[in-house]
């Protein structure tokens, strides 16, 4: 297990922030297991890590260069809310307590500077907003928009600003840098929810027509699911097998199109909407995967876990 603790800030150790980074990452992109003692110990740690000021900083004080703020202050802060973030969304009934400190930690992470100008600070931006996103950020906001007013309206600021951007092709930062691409990726992870395709939404399957509009991401995984053929579609079920993966393709999908695709599904009835984690390459991200509502017959599962694959 890993521990977070107060550097002196007189003399930051980058090789401290690097490890930190490194292990609070990596947490973020394990999968979730509420039910290992160890993984809980480790939560608690990074809860109890909380500065009286809302901020996770590794460092006993702010009064050090600005570069150095953004080290051991604002990506320590950042990463563990998003931690925070994907428990609360994965497992409400049991992490919801975590809420006042999240909340905490939100604010703290405005108040350091989440948004502002700059080709440098921009690049940063784009990159505490891929941390978030990944971590369910949408859903969040959604589901939770009063826990951080201050962060919920930073996010809107943002939304705001890259929209006028787009609108008006004005992509450059800083000392002319261009910021299209980063810009673009991290509107539609502020703007978009991620779904996971497991059947006849994939590319060249008879209801990607729902897809084509969206912003195809990769293709990932989710575990402890089982994949059964359902006749001219699949579904879901969750596994005893904690190892038993499903396979498909993540996209970022607008609020017209969740609605179809929910009609579609029966959200509510034929399938549920259950929040997730997809793996793909060592990353993880938190995504919206329809669940089937009914039993399934043992016969009838596709054990490759892949709808294109069943043998």
């Amino acid at each position: 297990m890993f521990k977070l603790s107060r550097e002196d800030h007189n003399c930051p150790d980058f090789a401290r922030f690097r490890e930190m980074y490194s292990n609070l990452k990596m947490f973020l992109n394990a999968r979730y297991d509420f039910n290992n003692e160890e993984w809980n110990d480790q939560l608690e740690h990074i809860v109890n890590h909380q500065s009286g000021d809302g901020s996770f900083r590794i460092v006993d004080s702010f009064r050090i260069e600005n570069d150095a703020v953004v080290d051991f202050c604002n990506y320590p802060t950042v990463l563990c809310n998003a931690i925070l973030m994907k428990a609360v969304l994965l497992c409400p009934e049991r992490y919801e307590r975590l809420i006042p400190i999240l909340s905490r930690g939100l604010d703290a992470s405005v108040e350091m500077g989440i948004y502002g100008c700059g080709y440098d600070h921009m690049s940063v931006q784009f990159d505490f907003l891929e941390i978030y996103s990944r971590a369910g950020l949408t859903f969040f906001l959604e589901r939770y928009p009063d826990v951080s007013e201050k962060f919920s309206d930073a996010i809107n600021k943002i939304r705001r600003l890259y929209i006028d951007c787009l609108t008006n092709e004005s992509f450059l930062c800083g000392f002319d840098e261009n910021c299209e691409v980063p810009m673009r990726k991290s509107i539609a992870a502020i703007t978009r929810k991620p779904v996971f395709a497991y059947g006849t939404l994939m590319k060249s399957e008879s209801n990607h027509h729902y897809m084509d509009d969206q912003v195809y991401v990769e293709t990932a995984e989710i575990c402890g699911f089982n994949l059964y053929n359902l006749g001219r579609f699949p579904g879901i079920r969750p596994s005893k097998y904690a190892s038993r993966g499903v396979k498909g393709e993540v996209y970022l999908v607008d609020d017209q199109a969740m609605s179809d695709i929910n009609e579609l599904e029966g959200e509510g009835s034929l399938y549920l909407m259950k929040l997730v984690e997809a793996f793909n390459d060592g990353s993880s991200r938190v995504v919206a995967a329809y669940v089937y509502n009914h039993k399934a017959r043992r016969e009838t599962r596709i054990e490759s876990g892949d709808w294109r694959n069943k043998g």
